[in-house]
């Protein structure tokens, strides 16, 4: 995959897949991209921010058989955002 595109209709930002390991399901994966989009708006994050927390949180959902198997806390699926550059809340 490529990622996402989030954008505000005044700006787009690509944010890339941030899968470190193998693919092994993608059930639940736009539903953990909206949900981390959501936590981190609802946290204060921009732009950027919302989409690097819905690329990490789909992350860990595809490397994990089923929709909630891979399901993460906010603090770790932060960390793999941070690990890719993004300031993330």
């Amino acid at each position: 995959a490529d990622g996402l595109l989030a954008t505000d209709f005044g700006r787009d930002v690509h944010v890339p897949a941030m899968c470190r390991g193998a693919v092994v399901d993608t059930t639940g994966a736009g539903d953990s991209c909206a949900a981390g989009f959501a936590a981190a708006y609802l946290r204060g994050g921009d732009l950027a921010a919302c989409a690097a927390i819905a690329s990490a949180n789909a992350a860990f959902v595809v490397q994990s058989f089923g929709a909630t198997t891979g399901c993460r806390p906010y603090e770790d699926v932060a960390v793999l955002a941070k690990s890719f550059g993004y300031d993330v809340p």
